[in-house]
């Protein structure tokens, strides 16, 4: 647990120099990504995530995402959340809540989901070039099973031309018996005059190493 503190203290201190969750989408304006991560042991992860501008202070989404060994369903969960902005939108600093209700499904069966999530994000320029980071700290519970989840998503990013993003991110999480530290570097490329995105990148946790490839989707 401490070494989990240690890391995310050190991802604080980067924020301090900061588009992600904390931003809403634009009204009328969609956000849809699907990624894949592979293992070398053979489990699988596959996401899907959206999100639309329903108000000008309102976003809605879902997220959906399953763990496979080979073609077997291992796990999964299921949600929608509404995310609404907190204080000034005109400030450099972005803050935002989201709150969310669905339901994970593990060998034990299927049980509600319920989720609150506090994000904070800030762009950034290095010398010519726009960057942003965001942080997002997370309360998933899943009362059924008496657990409560926390977990801290970071992320750093940097915009190196029109067509190349770099990011790195962390995502840190302890359910009160287990914890697990994630580094995942990557890259995004979108072709020219494309609403399309492609990430690649790796997910490091401690002695596995995954691939991950993703596709972003502005509408």
């Amino acid at each position: 647990m401490r070494r989990i503190f240690r890391i995310a203290f050190m991802i604080l201190l980067l924020s301090q120099s900061a588009t992600a969750s904390a931003w809403l989408r634009d009204e009328g304006a969609a956000f849809v990504s699907t990624s894949v991560t592979q293992s070398r042991d053979g489990t699988s992860d596959a996401a899907v995530f959206l999100e639309y501008g329903f108000r000008a202070r309102t976003t809605i989404g879902a997220k959906i995402d399953t763990r496979m060994y080979g073609t077997t369903p291992q796990s999964g969960s299921g949600y929608l959340f509404l995310r609404r902005p907190v204080g000034n939108e005109d400030s450099n600093w972005r803050l935002s809540y989201a709150l969310g209700l669905g339901a994970s499904m593990d060998a034990n069966g299927t049980t509600p989901l319920f989720r609150a999530e506090f994000s904070v994000g800030r762009g950034l320029t290095l010398g010519e070039r726009s960057g942003w980071i965001n942080i997002d700290t997370v309360l998933v519970s899943e009362p059924n099973r008496d657990r409560n989840t926390t977990k801290v998503d970071a992320t750093l990013g940097m915009t190196w031309s029109d067509r190349l993003k770099l990011m790195m991110q962390a995502y840190l999480s302890h359910d009160g018996e287990e914890e697990a530290a994630i580094i995942a570097p990557s890259i995004v490329w979108t072709p020219r005059e494309s609403r399309q995105s492609y990430q690649i990148g790796v997910e490091q946790e401690e002695d596995d190493t995954r691939l991950k490839i993703g596709i972003w989707l502005k509408f």
